[in-house]
């Protein structure tokens, strides 16, 4: 039976469930066990269960004794940059995470390690790797909506202008709320839209975020989409390199003077039409991507339900939202990312054979 591995998460990755090959042990710690003769995936997968404990050093250790033994073992670089990462050590999460690229063929699976890797390069200000990382994220993955908040993040609130693109900050920030209308989405999406002079929807969405915010978040997080609220209500933007450290509000119009209220309008009259346009994201042009859809829900709890069960055999599916010409949000599980509709159809005839369940193939971001 096949093993399964969780790449332990943080920040803002979803935990991802690939193949592996080990056993379920409660209250794993090294040495393992009643295991005479760990092999690697045993290491890894005592390393996450450390990690998961906040132990990252010895979670680190595990990790370093799964690539003694498998030097090219993706899972191993892969969790240990995101230990390295959570000790804040960027600089050695870098490394591990490049080293993990360069062992993985899968390509649908690297996008995590670019993902991560530009997350570390953000904490370092090496922003135009960042970037790259995060595009490239998106183009192996055009469904992590992680990679288009952060890039929208960057294009809408950077202090320093060069990175700023207000028309495709909004773009990429509706395509993060599209596929996970989450508080943090709608908070970049907000900063996205004040960034353009569109004020009155910054204040609409960023309402929304706070509402949302409301069933769980905790006070300082709250403080602080109040306080770009503030700003957006006073027809300001916001500037800040990370969404966690300091910011400040900013007044945007001609020639960087205070916006009056016809240049706010005049620019929520004129702008919209390029943010809003059908076509998608530069990466998800670039890149043609299909998959396996295994089930199409309108209740979420009944798509979690089946891609628990999928990842309880081994898969790694994951839950892409969309509506139909009707309105109505659907909630499909899907498996894998492939460049060749014929590559897609086979993956799709393997799993109907072997699992007995129905499965399509669908292009990326369509029902």
């Amino acid at each position: 039976m096949p093993k399964i591995v969780t790449l332990f998460s943080c920040f803002f990755l979803i935990p991802i469930v690939i193949l592996g090959a080990c056993q379920k042990r409660q209250g794993i710690s090294t040495p393992l066990p009643g295991v005479t003769r760990p092999d690697a995936e045993d290491w890894v997968e005592s390393g996450i269960t450390l990690a998961k404990k906040g132990q990252y050093d010895g979670a680190i250790k595990d990790f370093t004794k799964a690539l003694e033994l498998e030097p090219d073992n993706y899972l191993a670089r892969y969790n240990r940059g995101l230990a390295w990462a959570m000790k804040g050590d960027p600089d050695q999460a870098i490394v591990d995470y490049s080293a993990a690229l360069q062992t993985e063929p899968r390509y649908y699976l690297c996008y995590a390690a670019y993902y991560k890797r530009g997350l570390a390069w953000q904490e370092k200000g090496h922003y135009d790797r960042a970037i790259e990382d995060f595009t490239k994220a998106l183009e192996l993955n055009p469904y992590s909506a992680e990679a288009y908040n952060q890039l929208a993040w960057i294009l809408s609130t950077f202090p320093d202008k060069k990175y700023r693109n207000g028309i495709k900050a909004v773009e990429w920030a509706r395509r993060a709320t599209e596929l996970d209308p989450k508080p943090a989405f709608l908070d970049t999406l907000a900063a996205a839209l004040a960034e353009t002079g569109r004020f009155g929807e910054a204040v609409e969405t960023q309402e929304r975020a706070v509402a949302l915010l409301q069933l769980g978040g905790e006070k300082e997080e709250r403080a602080a989409y109040m306080e770009r609220l503030k700003a957006y209500r006073a027809c300001q933007a916001w500037r800040s390199y990370s969404r966690e450290g300091t910011g400040y509000p900013v007044k945007i119009g001609d020639k960087g003077g205070p916006p009056g209220a016809p240049h706010v309008q005049q620019a929520r009259r004129e702008e919209p039409s390029e943010a809003r346009k059908e076509e998608g994201p530069g990466p998800r042009n670039r890149l043609k991507i299909f998959c396996v859809q295994v089930g199409a829900f309108l209740l979420e709890q009944n798509a979690e339900e089946c891609s628990n069960l999928l990842k309880k055999r081994g898969y790694a599916p994951y839950v892409f939202v969309t509506s139909d010409s009707r309105g109505s949000r659907w909630h499909t599980v899907r498996i894998g990312a492939y460049p060749q509709e014929e590559e897609a159809r086979a993956a799709a005839a393997a799993f109907r054979s072997k699992e007995k369940m129905p499965a399509v193939v669908r292009p990326g971001g369509r029902l």
